[in-house]
Order: structure tokens, then C-alpha cells, then sequence
């Protein structure tokens, strides 16, 4: 079980947790805002969308997520 609350409006959050991680969702708060989860028995987290896009990348016809790697120069 995925638990805290939304970072958008602060809202109580309960998500069951998939049993394959890492994994990822997509929702619309009630609030209006999109929220990433981000499923991990180590570190789950939910992100404002803006957030989630600056760490990852989307796939969205393929159905992939990629964490973003940082180039070093």
C-alpha cells in the first residue's frame, strides 16, 4: 500500500501497490492536477506531472518509462 498524500492539494493517498515494481500511473487529482506514482518497494512517490517530466522519460504509444541519466561534463 502506497501511502501519504497528493502533492498538489495535500489530500490523504492510498493506492494499493502493484506486485511488479517499479511501475508508474498516471491520475488526475480531484483537484484537477496530473500526479505521477511511481510504485517502489524502496522509495514509491507521487509527483506533480512537471516534476515527474524533469526525472523521467515517457513513452506513451510504447508504453515505457526511463529514468532521465544525468550526463556529466
Amino acid at each position: 500500500m502506497m501511502m501519504g498524500s497528493y502533492p498538489c492539494c495535500n489530500k490523504p493517498l492510498f493506492i494499493p501497490m502493484p506486485e511488479k515494481t517499479p511501475a508508474y500511473d498516471l491520475e488526475e487529482c480531484g483537484c484537477g492536477e496530473k500526479i505521477w506514482h511511481v510504485f517502489s518497494k524502496i522509495e514509491p512517490m507521487s509527483y506533480l506531472e512537471k516534476d515527474f517530466l524533469e526525472k523521467y522519460d515517457v513513452d506513451f504509444e510504447n508504453k515505457i518509462v526511463n529514468k532521465k541519466v544525468k550526463v556529466k561534463q
